[in-house]
């Protein structure tokens, strides 16, 4: 229910989702680890950590868990691609069905050179409300 992982060297904010299996967890100390320096890494651990209710010694606030569903749902990120993508490089994928997976935006996360063999992309089934990033596909 408890984790105190306050002043190790934890640098990367996306630890965070290796967490989330701990279904009990409420209460999690991170600071003085290089990822608190990440923008928005209370709200980051707020979305991924839902059942959280202490981060860092301070009580979670409503405002900040609508701040975090605001700020993370629906957005591709990094953690469902690789998800999706079972350990293979972005680089090599021809195809790719994100359809179903409630996304909103998409905007930066693909370019020419990030997937250049990407021919078919599925994306449907999500909460698409611009075609905003659709140009940086290749």
């Amino acid at each position: 229910m408890e984790l105190y992982l306050g002043n190790n060297l934890i640098d990367e904010i996306k630890e965070i989702i290796n967490l989330k299996e701990l279904q009990r967890l409420i209460i999690l100390d991170i600071s003085g680890n290089n990822l608190i320096r990440e923008e928005n890494y209370r709200i980051y651990c707020i979305f991924h950590l839902r059942r959280l209710r202490v981060l860092d010694g301070l009580s979670i606030e409503n405002s900040e868990c609508v701040e975090a569903k605001e700020t993370f749902a629906g957005r591709l990120t990094n953690e469902i691609l690789e998800s999706r993508l079972g350990g293979f490089s972005l680089s090599n994928v021809k195809e790719l069905a994100l359809d179903g997976c409630k996304l909103r935006d998409f905007d930066k996360m693909f370019d020419r050179d990030t997937c250049p063999n990407l021919r078919e992309l599925n994306l449907s089934h999500n909460f698409f409300a611009s075609l905003r990033g659709f140009g940086y596909l290749p």
